[in-house]
């Protein structure tokens, strides 16, 4: 819609040919000429502005988004931990009654090294577990925050499209203002 604006304020200027069309008695077409350029100027930059802070808001929430989902996710992996830990309580336990049960001695020798083998195991799983889920938990929040930076170098990007339109802009302007034609250039009143 900017660039349509911008098209139509052009025509307007080249259809007012110097010396043909006198809309306000007294103002040169120089002068209109530029109030119909400072007008297309303002309107681009004030829609790049809207642009760029609506991309700067979406960076926003989606580095918050990034970080609120890191966290939710290593609640999660802090809770299975503790469950893992519960059921290797309770593993243990039955095992200890059932080395019990058969008459052995589960304080020493075999008994003893059984408990402590399945004990070990069960804890270095449930480490490795929490080591990859806090991995994969920090890889996704680093993924996150690039992308946020990525929309920030995007904001900065249409705002420099922005001031390079506004230059052409003025710099059409200028073009305008230097074609050659039958009516006063000089950029006075008539």
């Amino acid at each position: 819609m900017k660039n349509r604006l911008i098209l139509c304020l052009f025509a307007l200027g080249a259809w007012l040919s110097p010396g043909e069309v006198d809309l306000v008695e007294g103002v040169s077409h120089a002068a209109i000429l530029a109030v119909i350029a400072v007008t297309a100027i303002l309107a681009t930059l004030a829609s790049t502005g809207v642009s760029v802070y609506m991309q700067q808001e979406a960076a926003q929430a989606q580095e918050k988004a990034a970080k609120r989902q890191a966290i939710a996710k290593r609640e999660q992996v802090y809770a299975e931990d503790e469950r893992l830990r519960r059921l290797r309580k309770i593993h243990m336990r039955r095992l200890r009654e059932g080395i019990g049960k058969s008459g052995i001695r589960g304080d020493i020798g075999t008994g003893l090294d059984v408990q402590l083998d399945t004990s070990s195991e069960l804890e270095m799983d449930a480490l490795n577990r929490r080591q990859t889920s806090l991995y994969n938990i920090e890889e996704e929040r680093a993924a996150g925050l690039n992308r946020a930076n990525a929309m920030e170098l995007q904001a900065i990007a249409t705002g420099l499209q922005g001031v390079g339109q506004a230059t052409q802009i003025g710099l059409g302007y200028q073009a305008l203002g230097r074609q050659p034609s039958g009516g006063d250039q000089s950029g006075g009143t008539q």
